[in-house]
């Protein structure tokens, strides 16, 4: 099932909504809905942008370490060319299998999934140093910082991956919401102008719960941030895209890519990979 991202969520909602406000009778008004209706809007509001606000700038911050690592993992493969073309292929194919594992979990959960390949990469120039003649020692040492540069990426992503909103905070917005539209029943009337704009204030509530789910779930306007960077590192590479079933379910291929690579997992927990053209 693909991922049904705010506006599109708040379209499917908003026909059960205008039905439900347009066919079902307003109830018997009663005293103190009015301040019923002023009260939780207000409280609505504080909390949705409180949350808002927190999850804007942990999406942020989110994006902002991925695309750091991307940068460092581009330029430690282009540093590895500075030792022949035996270490740069062993680099591209260490760098191949950190992505391929990294799209396909979510954002700032792979860390210990990972983490074999970058320990792999660093043996890897632990090895070289010792065979190397000391005329290029520099590049190895710069190597080092940026694995420990991508590292403490790596930390940050796993930790602010994990600062979600709790059930309970949930539970109250949607409690809220709920409040709101009982309340709003009390108002409406059988004009055209009271049911769409009921109808339409009903689904912007819909839709801050809905960008806030996209926020925090890293997936604003449907797509995983930045996602489709770390498939750029594979073309950087000279390396087809990497997709699977599951990712399938949710991303769509771009147009302009003619060939990717179809990984699947076997019950050894092996990966296979398929060579597919469009």
């Amino acid at each position: 099932m693909r991922y049904v991202h705010a506006i599109k969520g708040v379209g499917f909602a908003l026909i059960p909504i205008a039905l439900v406000i347009k066919y079902v009778p307003a109830p018997t008004e009663i005293s103190g809905v009015e301040t019923t209706l002023t009260v939780s809007t207000f409280i609505f509001a504080i909390l949705a942008g409180f949350y808002l606000s927190r999850s804007n700038n942990r999406y942020d911050a989110m994006r902002g370490v991925t695309v750091t690592e991307d940068a460092i993992w581009l330029s430690f493969y282009h540093s590895s060319k500075f030792y022949g073309k035996a270490f740069t292929n062993k680099m591209r194919k260490i760098i191949d299998k950190y992505y391929m594992v990294s799209v396909e979990l979510e954002l700032g959960q792979n860390y210990m999934a990972t983490a074999p390949f970058l320990t792999e990469a660093f043996d890897a120039l632990v090895a070289l140093k010792f065979k190397n003649d000391g005329k290029k020692e520099n590049v190895i040492d710069d190597m080092v910082i940026m694995l420990l540069e991508i590292e403490k990426n790596r930390n940050s992503a796993s930790i602010m991956s994990k600062e979600k909103m709790g059930t309970g905070q949930w539970a109250i917005m949607v409690i809220i919401t709920m409040v709101i539209f009982v309340a709003l029943f009390y108002f409406k009337s059988a004009e055209i102008f009271s049911l769409v704009t009921t109808t339409l204030f009903a689904g912007s509530l819909i839709l801050v719960l809905l960008v806030m789910r996209d926020l925090q779930n890293f997936r604003l306007g449907g797509r995983r941030v930045l996602y489709e960077s770390a498939q750029e590192i594979f073309e950087t590479m000279g390396l087809p895209r990497y997709y699977t079933q599951e990712m399938l379910k949710f991303d769509s291929i771009p147009e302009h890519v003619e060939q990717y690579r179809f990984g699947t997992v076997d019950k050894k927990g092996e990966r296979k990979l398929t060579l597919v053209k469009k």
